[in-house]
């Protein structure tokens, strides 16, 4: 969590079996890969708007 707010979660471990649900609209912004915004046709700045990665 950061600010209140839920970021990820991580379940299991490596190597053997792990999945991770995560914020991928604030990795983005924290990794400065601007590009995704326009292909995910969002606004970055807009707090309504959500994107999740599970791996």
């Amino acid at each position: 969590m950061r600010g209140g707010r839920f970021e990820s979660v991580t379940i299991g471990k490596m190597p053997n079996r792990q999945v991770i649900v995560y914020d991928k609209k604030q990795a983005a912004k924290d990794q400065k890969t601007d590009y995704w915004f326009p292909a995910w046709n969002i606004d970055k700045d807009d707090p309504a708007t959500q994107i999740w990665r599970v791996e």
